[in-house]
């Protein structure tokens, strides 16, 4: 992950998005960890059911902060 980071700001990007499955306990905790927030929410159809993930990010640059949804 650091790697994905590090990445990023060589090409001066200032915040990761991701979304992550919210019946995903597992993966919502490991991004938190990793300082993600949740800052929103998509659904999508997948096949016949209504997925529900949240959308998470993280700022590169330290000191900024996000406004979640």
């Amino acid at each position: 992950m650091e790697a994905c980071f590090e990445q990023a700001r060589e090409q001066a990007c200032d915040v990761i998005w991701l979304d992550v499955w919210k019946q995903n306990p597992r993966g919502i905790a490991f991004y938190k960890k990793r300082g993600f927030q949740i800052v929103g929410e998509q659904r999508f159809v997948m096949g016949e059911e209504i997925q529900e993930d949240w959308v998470m990010a993280i700022h590169l640059n330290k000191g900024q902060t996000l406004q979640s949804t």
